[in-house]
This record gives structure tokens, sequence and C-alpha cells, in this order.
């Protein structure tokens, strides 16, 4: 099983809620709902291991596995990655991944976003 454990600092000891809106769980590092999530790094800095591990591990184990409702990836590099093979062939299937992070490419994210939110108001989270 998976563990994550947040290190207390000075700041993140500093960083608390301000409010009950989301539910992180004991110690959990990632909200548990409604969240967008980035990872963002130079090169060789553990950003697939990271996506593609969190991805593969089971909710309750603290990881993302059937979490989302929609999955973006933006990279130039994935699609030529065997790593990223399967998600990148399901994300473009959806006219979800974009090889360049441009002005046009994060308002076309931000548009299927509030798209799927408006669908989908009202709705409980599954």
């Amino acid at each position: 099983m998976a563990e994550f454990k947040t290190e207390t600092n000075a700041l993140t000891s500093k960083m608390t809620a301000l409010d009950h809106q989301v539910d992180t769980g004991k110690n959990a590092p990632f909200p548990k709902s409604h969240f967008l999530y980035l990872i963002v790094g130079g090169i060789g800095s553990g950003k697939t291991t990271t996506a593609l591990r969190l991805l593969k591990i089971p909710k309750e184990d603290g990881g993302f596995r059937k979490a989302y409702n929609r999955i973006y990836v933006v990279s130039p590099t994935a699609k030529y990655d065997d790593k990223w093979d399967k998600l990148i062939n399901e994300v473009d299937e959806d006219g979800n991944y974009y090889q360049e992070c441009t002005d046009e490419t994060i308002g076309d994210i931000i548009d299927k976003i509030e798209m799927f939110n408006e669908e989908n108001k009202g709705k409980s989270p599954s």
C-alpha cells in the first residue's frame, strides 16, 4: 500500500485551511475531490513517473486510479515515450492531448472544463 506523508516545515505549518470546502483527508497530500492537478518540472525530474504511478495506484491507497472524469495531457514529448502510450491513446481519442502549451491550448482546456461543469451541474460526483 502506497503511503503519502506531508512533511511539516515553517511554511506548511502556517498553510492551514481557511474553510472546510475540500476534504483532504488525514495527512493526505492531495484533495479528495474537485481539483486540477498539474505536474511541472525539468527534464529528468520525475514528471512521467509521478503522473503514471499516481494514475495506477487505486484511490483507496491514496492514488488516482479511475478517480478523474477527464484527463488532459500537455507535453511535446509524451507521444514519443512508450511509457505514455496507453494514456496518450485514451486522451487523444477525446481530443485532450496537446503537444504545445499555448494560450490557445489553455483556453481550449478551460472551455472544455467549463462545458463539462455546466453539463454536470447538480449531479453527484462519482
